[in-house]
């Protein structure tokens, strides 16, 4: 059954798709992959970059083969300049050292043609006859790919029949639907060894199997070009890895090779998705008049995070395009940023991706009062019942589509499982209490006392302390990266009045025993991170995170 899923993924796989998932192949094999996107500037008609384990650097050329087979007037018509070129230049990039050859490769998942066999077979008996025997094309083709995804397959795949459905459920889903995150984590989950200890062999394995694994089941994703969802099933599976090298303390040097491709990989998408964003003029997905009206300003709330995800990224990453990309992006939140709705908690980390992404294009007051907003909401939302309604000190024009009395939903409810819920068409009433708590108020007057406004903090404070901060702990440590835990703490914390001098000193503190060492270097990461796994949002990571990304924007 597994053997014939792979089949099927090789004959259908984008070629965006398959160069990530060959980039992960090559890594398990030995391989130092020099992942590049669009925007290093490096293409030089190779697709992939790297250093086989003796040293000597690879190129590689692929090409998803039409109807399954590389045809000659194809190769002719498409290929065959590409690969005289690939094998006659010399790759450039700055992580190469000297060195007197490469090797080159044309990749396909299919297979090719008897006499295209016999054409790189005649250009490989020209290059020898020429004394240049080190030219040479060699061919990678579907069967070779096939066992390769093979060998990572053994006893790491889903074994028990439940597993094996839940792959088959994501394979078969629709593509172009919202990913089932909850689904795929548990797919994941199962094909993670976290009962024994590995060895340094099995852990290699294990990393790059589990990236297969991952873009087999998203596959119908990748042929929909649903780049949010794969942007959100890449950050689950990095997820994984991290919680799989937490948990058996695994050396960076097994783990990062996988990493790195991953983390190249979301860059990719994010960037595909601002290509499609800059390219529509509406952002309905369907037919608009059966789309209930909450959809779009979920969706645009989604979309204006993840471009200013996007910019900070492309700035960080130092993208050569990246003040085009800055551009737009600007553009696109500012004049977009009014139909964003607090749907629930989950929709914080999307507003705070937005709010620092402001701050850092708009130096008036504009952002903090965007913050102020959402502290209000969640307090209206959330206070007691019996409190009487406050006068607006919060500015704006927020939209409140719950009803004050049932509170905001926390952070582990999806904008799927409210719909029904905002819309008033739900059969039975959410049995979670919602009223007089909250996963993320704190965290936002705490970032928003950094700022150092006093009055509106002093007209809100005493309705804020009605609402407690509640927090869930796991564990252990590598619990933190898993998408649900049954072991754990959830501490509720009620906040007392406090003097400003005080209060001030208190937001400046950061417990850094809460942020994971694994993300410490990657801020923007995380906050992605955060709007994929909005429960795993805390006071001191949101403190952090402000304190990192603030500090970006200075240097």
């Amino acid at each position: 059954m597994l053997e014939r899923v792979i089949e099927n993924w090789l004959d259908n796989v984008t070629e965006r798709s398959f160069e990530n998932s060959f980039c992960h192949m090559l890594a398990y094999r030995g391989y130092t992959v020099l992942h590049k996107t669009r925007h290093t500037g490096l293409e030089m008609g190779k697709d992939v970059i790297a250093v086989a384990e003796d040293g000597v650097p690879c190129v590689f050329q692929l090409k998803t083969a039409v109807n399954g087979t590389i045809k000659q007037r194809y190769w002719t018509d498409n290929i065959q300049n590409q690969v005289i070129t690939m094998i006659n230049t010399k790759p450039i990039h700055p992580a190469l050292k000297d060195y007197s050859h490469h090797r080159s490769y044309f990749v396909t998942n299919g297979k090719i043609e008897e006499e295209v066999t016999r054409q790189i077979d005649d250009l490989n008996r020209r290059f020898e006859a020429q004394g240049c025997g080190h030219k040479k094309l060699e061919v990678i083709v579907k069967g070779q790919l096939s066992a390769w995804a093979k060998e990572l397959e053994t006893d790491l795949w889903p074994s028990e029949l439940t597993d094996v459905r839940l792959l088959l459920e994501l394979f078969l889903e629709d593509g172009k639907d919202v990913l089932d995150k909850a689904k795929l984590s548990r797919l994941l989950e199962a094909c993670v060894n976290f009962e024994s200890h590995p060895n340094k062999k099995e852990s290699k394995r294990a990393v790059s199997s589990l990236a297969l694994l991952n873009a087999v089941a998203v596959s119908n994703y990748s042929n929909s070009k649903n780049y949010v969802a794969e942007i959100e099933a890449w950050v689950i599976y990095m997820s994984y890895l991290f919680a799989y090298a937490e948990k058996w303390k695994i050396g960076k040097k097994i783990w990062s090779e996988e990493f790195n491709i991953a983390k190249n990989y979301i860059g990719q998408l994010l960037g595909e998705l601002y290509k499609e964003v800059k390219s529509s003029k509406f952002y309905i997905e369907g037919d608009p008049s059966t789309e209930p009206f909450l959809i779009y300003p979920i969706r645009i709330t989604y979309l204006i995070s993840l471009m200013s995800i996007f910019s900070l990224w492309a700035e960080c990453e130092n993208f050569d395009d990246n003040e085009e990309i800055n551009e737009f992006c600007r553009e696109f939140c500012l004049k977009n940023k009014d139909y964003m709705l607090l749907w629930g908690e989950a929709a914080v980390p999307q507003y705070l991706s937005f709010y620092w992404y402001y701050s850092k294009i708009d130096a008036t007051i504009s952002p903090s009062n965007f913050l102020l907003g959402a502290i209000g909401q969640i307090i209206a939302l959330n206070k007691p019942k019996n409190l009487p309604k406050q006068e607006n000190v919060f500015r704006g024009n927020e939209h409140l589509y719950l009803p004050q009395n049932d509170g905001i939903a926390n952070a582990y409810y999806n904008s799927n499982e409210l719909l029904p819920y905002l819309l008033g068409i739900n059969d039975e009433p959410i049995e979670d209490h919602f009223l007089e708590r909250s996963q993320t108020l704190w965290a936002l007057i705490e970032i928003y006392v950094r700022l150092n406004f006093q009055r509106p903090v002093f007209m809100f404070w005493k309705d804020a302390t009605y609402i407690s901060e509640v927090e869930f702990k796991p564990k252990y440590k590598w619990h933190f990266f898993r998408w649900k835990n049954d072991e754990g703490e959830v501490v509720e914390e009620q906040k007392n009045g406090q003097k400003w001098p005080e209060l001030r000193k208190q937001v400046q503190e950061i417990d850094y025993r809460n942020i994971p060492e694994k993300f410490k270097k990657e801020p923007i990461l995380f906050l992605l991170f955060l709007c994929v796994y909005p429960h795993r949002i805390s006071t001191s990571i949101v403190k952090w995170l402000d304190s990192e990304i603030r500090e970006q924007e200075t240097d």
